[in-house]
């Protein structure tokens, strides 16, 4: 990030964290406001359009799959460390959309489209789950007679800012001020995870928000104040605040359900995979591959958020495509890499590349080399050693870059 970069974000992260010590509530600041006639008529703030997230804080349990027992900064009651301590990795794909309920949705990385859906409820949809919440501007709640679901019952209003004092000595009231925020009140949730490894709220959970809307060098930005209290697994109230940018449009809206391969990224174990009695490379490497960052080592550079390789069979050689996702300073971005070679020794086109070549050679039954090039000159160098009955990929690369600097990383993939 450059330094303006920083600047900025530092400038905008101090806007936030004023507008969450303002959100604060107390009773000096708040106090019930009437319902409007038309809630989207009378709007303090403008929030509908489209959002992306700015991971700004809890980077390392948002963007990657923390371990079981990581509820660092989650304040858990004993019941709540004991459910937590109980969560089974190895069993990921059936917790389906526990982690996408309304206490958690807010903090998956991603996108929000909030648009009116009548003059009383707003709709806020979001791309990472495929999750959506209705907000009711409504003076009859009607949570008892609505199941309990993920996204809950949620009741909203205008959180209008409150002028204090008078002017002079206090001899006339002060001048309306302009603005304020949309508190939202949400109930009759499902059991779900605060966390993707099974930090647990309960259906008894009450969750309250407050969204503002802040404007810095022209660009507009959502917060979102989350506030979960759940007498069953937490100790206190857990706090949180969330940070999103504005984009123009819809273009990289990325819907993807809460039952997708990548949020679930199943470990299955070692045991209950078919083994190969006498594994090949050209009969083991063919298949879809998904990184274990955390049995993986980097020496230098920041790891990638995810990164998953797939291989082909294309005659006597393979066609690879690897697709990449890091984190930039809006939201992770993915990039898409393929080529096709034969197992001859001989160098082939990456294409999009600048250049660059891949030549693949077999060093035995589990073990390819790869050696890279730019512009006809050896840069890098690979090997790939399939291991646990070809269950198991093992790719080491060492390589100096356009610069002159040596990097060095092992990666560990799990087959799909």
């Amino acid at each position: 990030m450059t330094s303006p970069d920083l600047r900025r974000a530092a400038l905008v992260a101090s806007m936030l964290a004023c507008a969450v010590l303002f959100h604060t509530p107390t009773a000096a600041q708040r106090g019930a406001q009437p319902v409007p006639v038309n809630p989207r008529a009378d709007a303090p703030i403008g929030i509908t359009g489209y959002w992306v997230s700015v991971v700004s804080e809890d980077w390392l349990q948002r963007m990657l799959m923390p371990p079981r027992g990581d509820y660092a900064g989650v304040p858990l009651s004993a019941e709540g460390r004991r459910v937590a301590n109980l969560w089974d990795p190895d069993k990921q794909a059936a917790d389906g959309c526990r982690p996408f309920g309304a206490p958690a949705i807010m903090r998956v990385p991603g996108r929000l489209h909030i648009t009116w859906e009548t003059d009383t409820t707003l709709k806020v949809e979001t791309d990472a789950g495929l999750q959506t919440r209705l907000l009711y501007f409504d003076t009859q709640p009607a949570a008892r007679t609505v199941k309990a679901s993920w996204q809950g019952y949620s009741v909203a209003s205008w959180d209008l800012l409150q002028p204090r004092g008078g002017q002079g000595a206090g001899l006339a009231p002060p001048a309306p001020r302009v603005g304020g925020g949309l508190k939202v009140v949400t109930t009759n949730l499902r059991d779900g995870y605060l966390r993707r490894n099974g930090v647990p709220y309960s259906a008894d959970a009450v969750l309250t928000e407050y969204f503002d809307r802040l404007t810095e060098e022209g660009t507009d930005w959502l917060t979102v104040v989350t506030i979960v209290n759940d007498p069953k697994y937490l100790s206190q109230e857990f706090v949180t605040s969330t940070h999103f940018k504005r984009e123009a449009d819809g273009s990289k809206w990325m819907p993807r359900a809460c039952d997708d391969p990548s949020f679930i990224e199943a470990r299955k174990t070692t045991e209950t995979r078919p083994r190969s009695a006498n594994p090949t490379t050209e009969s083991t490497l063919i298949g879809r591959w998904t990184l274990d960052l955390f049995k993986s080592t980097y020496s230098t550079g920041d790891p990638p958020v995810r990164r998953t390789v797939t291989f082909e069979a294309a005659g006597d050689g393979v066609k690879q495509t690897t697709e990449t996702t890091r984190q930039g300073f809006n939201i992770s971005e993915t990039t898409r890499v393929e080529y096709t070679a034969q197992f001859d020794g001989k160098d082939y086109a990456v294409p999009n590349s600048d250049g660059a070549t891949v030549a693949l050679k077999r060093v035995n039954a589990t073990t390819v080399e790869r050696i890279g090039k730019l512009n006809g000159k050896q840069n890098e160098t690979t090997t790939m050693r399939l291991s646990n009955g070809g269950q198991t990929l093992t790719i080491t690369t060492k390589g100096t870059t356009n610069n002159g600097t040596d990097y060095n990383r092992t990666e560990v993939f799990d087959r799909q």
